[in-house]
């Protein structure tokens, strides 16, 4: 939509509110035919303050039903979504004033640059009925899915990179010789045997045949005998630093058990979004 039709858009509409949103209440004002902005309506982010807000329009402009409304939210993150759709369960119309163009526009409202959020909310009104606005995604289900999806798989990459970051700077200092037995510390092996031996002096205390039986139930015996045998010598002759022994013992502990559970999220991940893949519906012509 060009910024003449959405000004022509806008046009249609005999009522024009603009949303401040916040985590934990809304600034909303309402400008009618009349063009004169109301004064700015405090909207809580719970049911009873969603109902009073609908009912403070009805009461604001009662000779208009909610599809004479055009509502410009302004989104604060995320803040603000479940407030759209309510708005949109009621049959308003619903779109988004994008911060950047607020921020453009708050000195031609008072020849001043200071925020409030009367001030925000008074000036999204404006601009929603001049025009000047984005759609609103209103996502089908499969696509909300997605995008919950998405979201989680980027916090896991981060958490797993974070842990593995983590655990190579301790590694460093106390069995520097692990990294070159195991390249990938996100694995489900070497996490296993970091939880369960922390220290090389804590494998060092275990039998070769109990590191062995663990390597091969981890490693689905992949990992062959000899390659257990090297990390047991290094762990005989590593050059890492004991002092700091228990406290370093913690904190291992907890970061391999950290990234045992970021690993297992991942497992648990990958198989939801092939299910979603497989059902999700194809574009047309596809």
């Amino acid at each position: 939509m060009r910024a003449d039709e959405k000004y022509l858009f806008a046009r249609r509409f005999a009522v024009h509110v603009g949303v401040d949103t916040g985590k934990a209440f809304h600034k909303l004002v309402a400008r009618g035919p009349d063009g004169r902005r109301k004064s700015p309506f405090k909207v809580l982010v719970n049911r009873k303050g969603f109902d009073e807000a609908h009912a403070h329009l009805c009461e604001l402009f009662p000779d208009h039903s909610p599809a004479d409304f055009l509502i410009g939210l302004e989104f604060a993150g995320h803040h603000g979504y479940t407030f759209a759709h309510f708005l949109v369960g009621k049959g308003y119309h619903v779109v988004s004033v994008l911060p950047a163009h607020t921020k453009k526009a708050k000195e031609l409202e008072d020849n001043s640059p200071l925020k409030s959020d009367d001030k925000d909310a008074r000036l999204i009104c404006k601009l929603t009925g001049d025009g000047v606005f984005v759609p609103f995604p209103f996502l089908d289900t499969p696509y909300v899915e997605l995008k919950v999806l998405v979201t989680q798989r980027h916090r896991l990459t981060v958490e797993q990179t974070r842990f593995r970051n983590r655990l190579q700077t301790i590694l460093d200092l106390v069995w520097p010789e692990f990294l070159s037995h195991f390249a990938n510390l996100t694995k489900r092996t070497p996490l296993a045997i970091l939880e369960r031996w922390p220290l090389p002096r804590d494998i060092l205390a275990a039998s070769p045949e109990t590191v062995l039986r663990l390597v091969k139930k981890m490693s689905r015996n992949h990992i062959k005998p000899t390659k257990v045998r090297a990390l047991l010598a290094s762990a005989r002759e590593t050059v890492g630093l004991v002092d700091g022994a228990d406290q370093r013992r913690h904190e291992m502990n907890d970061l391999s058990r950290g990234g045992v559970s970021c690993a297992l999220s991942w497992a648990n991940w990958t198989p939801r979004s092939r299910r979603w893949s497989s059902c999700a519906p194809r574009p047309s012509g596809s």
